[in-house]
């Protein structure tokens, strides 16, 4: 790691501290870069700031691709050249084209291509091989933000979390360990006025083997820097208004959850709503740490806000979910937090995969005992109305979900038919009516 601690000036007396994160598409461009640079003033007036960012946007599965493809060819892919001529692009568009950061992002790429050619050479990928090719996205991000906000008039200070988190030896969905990871960040986290942008999703263990901490991973990053720093809050930045009670980009009529408790997030997670990486939930909770999830694109959007003393929503469902079968058997693909439901959904699963085809589970989620008796049959008419065969149904013992098994090409019209059922007679502007 660089000695960041001679580059700045001593630490100011302490202030509240607010990690933010920023996913793939709410770091990629310029325009974004102008974003991020509001938000961080704004928020740098009365607190320090630390910056987690994703990989640009579709460059973690790119690099994935291309780490599959030269183990298996034997030769890197010209979809390597691709990504380097992308990433020399954002450093035009989102920085002033410095020699410095153009000679970091060339350097990356090139220590890329070379392990991407040992595995080329070998038709071989370990999992830590490919941990190490995936973490190049963040470490890219990092030095090309960190750029862009230097050249907007923001003292920021690319940071490697490969140097700060550490992690167990579980490649592509490690967890790490607070403690270590605790000694290493207060004693290399750059101080004030330097604003860290950290590369979210990686990690290393404690030999220094580069480590995944999952896919989405960067918001489970966020999570442990805001308890190892004793944060005040963390921020979420992404495309879209805070917690959906659908994914909006396959169901154009979710709305927005504006207030939810930490258990009733992690029930929405463990069942697949992507908003946040389900192993981010356990530790800000058990910190006590607010969470708020917001719009880069909309930043007066109030959002959502998850806290220890939210009550919630005030009626059943809190939204729709959709979880492939084939994930769920993929570590660090699917959703970490399904074993605690994998009772519930074994005879399901069984159902489900009985019928041959690729399927889809499609779970209603509640706040915990809402459920009626009714719920599951209500849920399964609706979809077999439209035509839509049901697999197989499952109720949660603790009266919070219903699970139904769709086909995987009929999934997203069936999360369309179950939102309009149980949310039909919700306020249009928000869910928590």
């Amino acid at each position: 790691m660089r000695p960041y601690a001679r580059e700045v000036t001593p630490e100011r007396p302490h202030r509240a501290l607010r990690v933010m994160k920023f996913g793939g598409s709410s770091v990629t461009g310029a325009d974004r870069i102008d974003a991020i640079v509001k938000v961080t003033t704004e928020r740098s007036r009365s607190r320090r700031v630390v910056l987690v960012v994703s990989a640009f946007a579709d460059v973690t599965a790119t690099l994935e691709g291309i780490a599959i493809a030269s183990a298996r060819d034997g030769v890197v892919p010209d979809d390597f050249s691709r990504l380097r001529a992308y990433h020399r692009q954002a450093v035009g568009k989102m920085t002033a084209s410095g020699a410095t950061i153009r000679s970091t992002v060339e350097r990356l790429l090139r220590e890329c291509e070379g392990v991407l050619g040992r595995v080329a050479s070998r038709r071989a990928c370990s999992p830590a091989e490919l941990d190490t090719i995936l973490s190049f996205g963040e470490r890219l991000s990092s030095e090309i933000i960190a750029a862009g906000l230097i050249q907007r008039g923001v003292h920021a200070v690319p940071v490697d979390a490969g140097a700060l988190i550490v992690t167990d030896a579980t490649h592509g969905d490690a967890r790490a360990d607070l403690d270590a990871t605790s000694e290493r960040v207060q004693a290399a986290m750059p101080r004030e006025p330097a604003v860290p942008v950290v590369t979210g999703f990686i990690g290393a263990t404690s030999t220094g083997v580069r480590t995944t901490l999952g896919r989405e991973g960067s918001d489970y990053s966020a999570a442990i820097l805001a308890v190892c720093l004793e944060a005040d809050g963390v921020e979420i930045w992404t495309d879209v208004d805070g917690v959906m009670t659908a994914d909006p980009r396959v169901v154009p009529e979710a709305l927005p959850l504006r207030e939810l408790s930490y258990q009733e997030l992690f029930d929405l997670t463990s069942w697949g709503a992507k908003v946040v990486h389900p192993k981010t939930v356990r530790p800000l909770h058990e910190a006590g740490i607010p969470l708020e999830i917001k719009n880069t694109t909309s930043p007066s959007d109030p959002g959502t806000r998850i806290h220890v003393g939210a009550t919630g929503a005030t009626g059943g469902p809190l939204g729709v979910t959709r979880l492939d079968v084939a994930a769920l058997r993929s570590p660090g693909h699917g959703t970490p937090s399904t074993g605690e439901a994998r009772a519930q959904l074994e005879t399901l699963i069984g159902e489900i995969e009985a019928t041959g085809r690729d399927s889809a589970i499609i779970t209603v989620v509640h706040r915990r005992g809402a459920v009626t008796d009714r719920a599951a049959d209500t849920i399964a008419d609706s979809l077999r109305q439209k035509g839509i065969f049901v697999a197989g149904i499952s109720e949660g013992a603790n009266h919070a979900t219903v699970s139904l098994g769709v086909a995987c090409e009929h999934a997203d019209l069936a999360m369309n038919a179950v939102h309009r059922t149980v949310f039909s007679s919700r306020p249009k502007a928000s869910a928590n009516a």
